[in-house]
């Protein structure tokens, strides 16, 4: 099975066009969002049914995976698996690629995404899994996002 050399969310992966190195940009660790309505707070409960949330925090970002194979591997086709699951369990997204055509020893992997699903607050673990295409795939490696509330603040003349 190809061996996971690094696997990170990030907002932007430059890539070298004389070297074709991989440059991470804005390693993506914690999200801190600001006071929601109560009409937010009436979303996210309705959305805890559903597999996808309707609230997102607007960003573009990279789940960004670099692998290394061995001479044996090289040339065949594996299927990348990336899940993104919310604190309570549910998962809020599952991207599947192909990578191997390419017969070299290194392979990047890059999946593109608008807007990060902030359903809840708590830990999100992005998961990454592989298999050789048609066979069960195997986690290889997760990583945790944070998602925080502010607190709202309250003025001196709303507290009285």
């Amino acid at each position: 099975m190809p061996k996971l050399l690094i696997f990170a969310p990030c907002e932007k992966v430059a890539v070298g066009q004389q070297d074709n190195s991989s440059c991470l940009i804005g390693i993506l660790q914690a999200f801190e969002l600001g006071g929601i309505s109560e009409a937010g707070e009436t979303q996210i409960e309705e959305s805890k049914t559903q597999q996808v949330a309707p609230l997102r925090v607007p960003l573009h970002w990279t789940i960004f995976a670099f692998w290394r194979l061995n001479e044996d591997e090289r040339g065949k086709i594996f299927e990348q698996s990336c899940q993104l699951i919310t604190p309570s369990g549910k998962v809020s997204f599952d991207q599947v690629m192909e990578f191997g055509q390419d017969p070299t020893e290194f392979q990047r992997v890059t999946i593109n995404a608008f807007g990060f699903p902030v359903p809840e607050e708590g830990e999100y673990t992005l998961k990454v899994s592989i298999g050789e295409r048609g066979e069960p795939r195997i986690e290889k490696a997760t990583y945790p996002l944070t998602v925080k509330r502010k607190a709202n603040r309250v003025s001196p003349q709303e507290a009285s």
